[in-house]
Parts: structure tokens; C-alpha cells; sequence
């Protein structure tokens, strides 16, 4: 609820958690990410479960280890605005400036530290193993709903050789995984539902505009570049 809004540029909602701090384990249950503005559709992902795995031996050092972190059940909700604009990409575009945002504070604390011998550096996380496993991706196209899976996520070592990598950066680069997989899934579906909507549109696209330069009502090439 602190770290993901600032990420995200959205809402975020958490279900239940669970903590064990001797194991250095959390379960976070039914977390769901919101739309960015402009969108109508309340959610972008809805995430079932999340376990995250912490080497209790490492919380107080300045590297935090994370040994490993699932998260299972997820799915995303593509959206087209009116202004043509991407729910997933517009996303993608916060949690990238969030990123590179961090970069450059990270790399102007560093440059600050080498003169200020009493500063303390900031702690640093490492995701040692990241899965993300059974996402479904569902697209609404021409009034109807298209359910994509998504293939599963597989990282290693995430934050490994970074001077500084915040919890918060973490957490904005697992979204990234997710969203860009979204992304390329969209890209490149071969689903023939999606083919056959979009097929349909196109359609109907060009009756209108024949209609249209039949009628005389508007310039031939303008209608050629809104097509």
C-alpha cells in the first residue's frame, strides 16, 4: 500500500497477509492494482497469491536477500481508451519512470556518500528466485472478451550488483516483468477470436469510409489517413 501507488501511479488494495518472522515469510492475498486514469475497468491485475521468502539473517545487514518470491493466480485486464490509449502500456510507462526515477536518486546518493564519509548507504534487496506462474491476460475486442494465457516467469538475481535496489524498485521491476509479458502476448496472440473481431472492425471501417467518399462529404485523403 506505500511502495505500489508511487510505482504504479495508481490504487492498490490488499485482501489478507500472512507473517511469519521467524521463517521470514509473507503471504500477501488478493492484491488487485487499479487502473490508471482514464481507464473505465476498476482493476489492471488482480494478483491471488503472493509468497515472498526472506533470509531472516539478512534483514539487518545492508544486502536483504530475498530467496525466493511466487506469485500465482494473476491476471490483467487490457483495456483501449478512448484516446486510443493502452491501460497495460500506460502502466508499463509509470513503473519505468518509477525505475528510472530511483536510478538516478540512487546514483546521486552514491555520488553524495563519496563526499559525505558520514552518510549511511542505503540497503540494498536481491531477488534470488522470482516465479510467476498461471497469469491469464483477458482483452475486451469489439464487445467481446478474449482470455489470453500468459506463458509463466522465470528470474534469477534480481538487484544483484546494484549499489542500491529499495524494496520499492523491487517490487516496480516485478511489475515490469509482468506487464511487458502482457504486452508481448497481446502483440503477438494468434488467438482467431482476436483475429476474427479485429477482421470485423476493419470491415466496418471501410464500409463506413466508402459510404463516406461516396457521399462526397468529406476529402478523399483525409479519410485515407484516418483509416
Amino acid at each position: 500500500n506505500t511502495f505500489l501507488p508511487k510505482g504504479t501511479g495508481t490504487t492498490a488494495t490488499l485482501e489478507d497477509v500472512d507473517l511469519s518472522l521467524f521463517k521470514g515469510q509473507v503471504e500477501l492475498k488478493g492484491l488487485k492494482i487499479g487502473n490508471p486514469a482514464g481507464f473505465t475497468n476498476p482493476n489492471v491485475f488482480e494478483l491471488g497469491h503472493i509468497l515472498v521468502d526472506v533470509d531472516p539473517n539478512s534483514v539487518l545487514s545492508q544486502k536483504i536477500i530475498v530467496r525466493r518470491v511466487l506469485i500465482e493466480n494473476t491476471n490483467a485486464t487490457a483495456e483501449i481508451n478512448k484516446s486510443g490509449a493502452i491501460n497495460l502500456t500506460t502502466l508499463n510507462n509509470n513503473v519505468q519512470n518509477f525505475i528510472g526515477t530511483s536510478d538516478k536518486k540512487a546514483a546521486d546518493t552514491s555520488a553524495q556518500t563519496t563526499t559525505d564519509t558520514t552518510a549511511k548507504p542505503a540497503k540494498s534487496v536481491v531477488v534470488k528466485d522470482l516465479k510467476i506462474n498461471d497469469s491469464g491476460l483477458n482483452l475486451g475486442v469489439a464487445g467481446q472478451v478474449i482470455s489470453l494465457k500468459l506463458p509463466n516467469i522465470h528470474k534469477t538475481n534480481i538487484g544483484e550488483g546494484k549499489k542500491s535496489n529499495s524494496i520499492g524498485d523491487t517490487i516496480a521491476v516485478i511489475l515490469s516483468y509482468f506487464s511487458q509479458e502482457s504486452l508481448s502476448a497481446l502483440a503477438n496472440s494468434t488467438n482467431e477470436l482476436l483475429k476474427q473481431s479485429l477482421a470485423g472492425v476493419k470491415g466496418l471501417t471501410d464500409e463506413s469510409l466508402n459510404k463516406l467518399k461516396q457521399t462526397g462529404s468529406v476529402i478523399s485523403g483525409e479519410l485515407d489517413k484516418a483509416k
